[in-house]
């Protein structure tokens, strides 16, 4: 499985971070990540990810989903949070104009079945798990493939 990205789910008392995505004709929710680099791991991939977006230092606890959407197959780690303030930094996602807007978003864990966090199957799947698991690291890891494909 060749992979495009990696995302992380940090969730903090009751709250998890999501990024709010505001254009002209959408508007969503992802969960913060990025594109790999070359000759880097998974873990150092979604670590440098948060600094960038967020500037936080997070360390991945375990990667409980692989998704393929729209072609792309992407990890999804569960972070935990080790030192920082939210903040907007100069990452590119800042910076695409006026009618293209992110914003890393504090969100109530109960709320995400309400928004359109994207992609779908993984907000489905992290709603089940959060039910089913008292941690979610114990969450094994599975493929998922959202119905756009």
């Amino acid at each position: 499985m060749e992979f495009t990205g990696m995302r992380g789910i940090l969730i903090n008392d009751g709250k998890i971070i999501i990024m709010k995505r505001v254009k002209p004709d959408r508007l969503y929710y992802t969960f913060p990540g990025g594109h790999s680099n070359e000759g880097e791991t998974a873990e150092e991939c979604v670590v440098r990810e948060w600094k960038e977006e967020l500037d936080i230092d997070v360390k991945p606890i375990a990667r409980i989903y692989n998704c393929t959407s729209l072609g792309k197959t992407q990890g999804y780690f569960l972070l935990e949070w080790i030192s920082g303030t939210i903040s907007k930094t100069d990452a590119e996602e800042y910076h695409k104009g006026a009618d293209n807007i992110s914003e890393p978003t504090w969100t109530d864990i109960n709320e995400i079945e309400n928004l359109p966090l994207m992609p779908p199957v993984v907000r489905q799947q992290l709603i089940k798990d959060l039910k089913e698991y008292k941690n979610l690291a114990e969450r094994p890891l599975i493929n998922l493939k959202d119905a756009m494909n």
